[in-house]
């Protein structure tokens, strides 16, 4: 159990609550599980001295999922799952699991039980899992950063990679022997019919058939292929950000009645999370659009 600034208690056989802890609604009397005013039942394994966690914090977690003895696994990989998670006070929810985060100092780990009804809608569920399950969230802290330095840490990154993309997507197009224009964010495109007209521009909506693919072709949604399900145009507005931003700055490149293809930079696409299990992390992505049309903005 935890207190603000960190303590560390040791428990007789009767659990004792911690005192002035406004986080914890309970002690640790169940199975060696506290409880959170939210209901969620938390167990910390590895207890590490330092500051916790605090709203508006990023804490870098390694994350497992279980079900009685079996690994939930994520459909992307079988290994645990590192994410950056951006603390947040309580929003008022069952089984807050942000509480038991902001328990957490960096090295931590701990367990959270959440009922897997809680998750419906918002985690896919295997098979095996029923309702009135359990699922078990194994945490570790693998680091706390402020936002400023965050932010600062993943500026470097992603200077970093855009470098590395801009080569990739060089010897991509060299490969094919054929010319590209960039757009200013990095965006390569090649027409290969232009249409007519003027460029397309923010505020029109555009109706567009596309395939995506990675660089090595493996094909991760299209509208023109039917195994996706989904065959009708995509309409958007350009410039209303329902796209990934590469996307957007490719099509302003394109004309009503454009053949073309948009070679896009992980970090206009999805970035250092990628979209698994289709698309990986910092991933280079290629749209084949086409532009079936336009209509101003009334």
């Amino acid at each position: 159990m935890r207190l603000n600034p960190k303590m560390k208690n040791i428990f007789s056989s009767v659990c004792a609550c911690a005192i002035g802890m406004t986080l914890l609604a309970g002690c640790q009397g169940n199975g060696g599980y506290g409880t959170t005013d939210s209901g969620l039942q938390y167990k910390i394994i590895v207890d590490k001295p330092g500051k916790s966690a605090a709203p508006g914090d990023f804490m870098r977690i390694s994350l497992k999922k279980r079900v009685h003895d079996t690994a939930v696994l994520n459909a992307h990989h079988q290994k645990a799952e590192h994410r950056w998670i951006h603390l947040q006070k309580s929003l008022g929810r069952k089984y807050d699991v942000m509480e038991g985060l902001m328990l957490l100092t960096k090295g931590d780990s701990a367990e959270f039980k959440v009922p897997v009804d809680e998750v419906k809608g918002v985690e896919s569920r295997p098979s095996f899992v029923e309702e009135g399950d359990v699922i078990h969230y194994f945490v570790k802290v693998l680091d706390i950063k402020n936002r400023e330095d965050f932010e600062s840490e993943m500026a470097k990154k992603e200077k970093k990679q855009n470098k590395i993309d801009a080569q990739i997507i060089q010897e991509y197009i060299d490969s094919l022997g054929v010319e590209a224009r960039m757009t200013d964010e990095g965006v390569a495109v090649i027409v290969h019919k232009t249409g007519e007209g003027e460029l397309l521009r923010d505020g029109q909506t555009v109706s567009v058939k596309y395939t995506g693919k990675t660089l090595e072709g493996r094909v991760f949604d299209s509208n023109e292929d039917s195994s996706f399900h989904h065959t009708d145009p995509l309409v958007f507005e350009l410039g209303g950000g329902m796209m990934i931003p590469g996307m957007e700055s490719g099509m302003k490149l394109l004309k009503e009645g454009a053949d073309a293809i948009l070679i896009i930079p992980s970090s206009l696409a999805y970035g250092r999370r990628g979209r698994l299990p289709r698309i990986k992390p910092n991933e280079v992505l290629v749209f084949h659009v086409k532009v079936l049309d336009k209509k101003n903005a009334e």
